[in-house]
Formats: C-alpha cells, sequence, structure tokens
C-alpha cells in the first residue's frame, strides 16, 4: 500500500466504506485523471466532482457528474433553503469534512452535510469520487452513492 493510501483522510473512507458493508475498491490516480479514464475504460464525465456551498449559513454538498457544472441557482430549492449561495473556501472546506478541498471524500466527513445528487450519474455503472485525498478516488455505483451519502436526487443542480 503506498503511502497516499495509507493517509488519514484516506484511511477514514476505507473505514467508512467497510462500516456500511460495500466493498472498498480504492485507484490511486497519476497526475492527470483522464489518464486514469482512457486506461481503466472510463467516461471521464464518470469522475464525480463533489462540491461545497453555504446556502445562508447551512453548509451543503452537491455531487455532480464530471461532465456537468453546479447551478447555483437551483441549489436554495433543491435543498429547502433561503439566502445566498457561495462556494466554501479551502479552509472552510478542510474544517468542515477534514478533508483537503481537492480530495473531499463524499462519506466520512467531519460534520454531517445534507447531500444533493446528480441524477445523470445514475447512467454510469461505475463512478469515480474523491477518497479523501486529491490523487485517490473511490468506486461506488450510483445507487450506492446514494445509500453512503443520504443524498437524493436532485435534477437542478447541475446543468
Amino acid at each position: 500500500m503506498t503511502a497516499i493510501l495509507d493517509s488519514l483522510p484516506v484511511r477514514r473512507v476505507r473505514a467508512a466504506l467497510a462500516a456500511a458493508g460495500v466493498r472498498e475498491l480504492l485507484h490511486e490516480l497519476p497526475a492527470e485523471a483522464t489518464a486514469f479514464a482512457r486506461e481503466h475504460g472510463v467516461d471521464p464525465a464518470a469522475l464525480a466532482r463533489v462540491h461545497l456551498y453555504r446556502i445562508g449559513s447551512a453548509p451543503v454538498m452537491v455531487i455532480t457528474a464530471g461532465d456537468r457544472r453546479v447551478d447555483e441557482a437551483a441549489l436554495p430549492a433543491a435543498f429547502g433553503l433561503e439566502g445566498e449561495v457561495r462556494p466554501l473556501s479551502a479552509g472552510e472546506c478542510e474544517e468542515l469534512t477534514g478533508f483537503p478541498p481537492d480530495g473531499v471524500a463524499p462519506v466520512a466527513t467531519a460534520r454531517p452535510l445534507p447531500v444533493a445528487v446528480d441524477p445523470s450519474l445514475a447512467r454510469f455503472p461505475r463512478l469515480f469520487l474523491p477518497a479523501g485525498h486529491p490523487r485517490v478516488v473511490m468506486e461506488l455505483t450510483y445507487d450506492e452513492l446514494l445509500r453512503l451519502t443520504g443524498g437524493r436526487p436532485a435534477a437542478p443542480v447541475a446543468v
């Protein structure tokens, strides 16, 4: 096991997967994620992204397909919240999740967050999501993602 796969944030993700009874399938990425996609025969859009925002004072998580972007104007309605929408800073991100900004996993966050999931992710048999380090992804199915995060599909969150 490499030092990256044995780092504390990645170990937290591994423990969360084990506790949920989900098979642990982690991949260490090369410097460029698209190289990983080519090597593994994966559509680059299946490399999902985790986004953190504040709506008013409430932090939230949005998970989108790699070929989609967050529709910030749709977030308040998707979460049933009111207020200004703004992305979290790197410091806020790390404080709320315990993960570095480019490696925020959708599980094992330091603080539970409400999660909205881009339903277009259901088109992929396998999803690859950050797993606690910028160069590590976990492989999940769409159903596993929903179950692990308690997230709900929210159609208007990504375009």
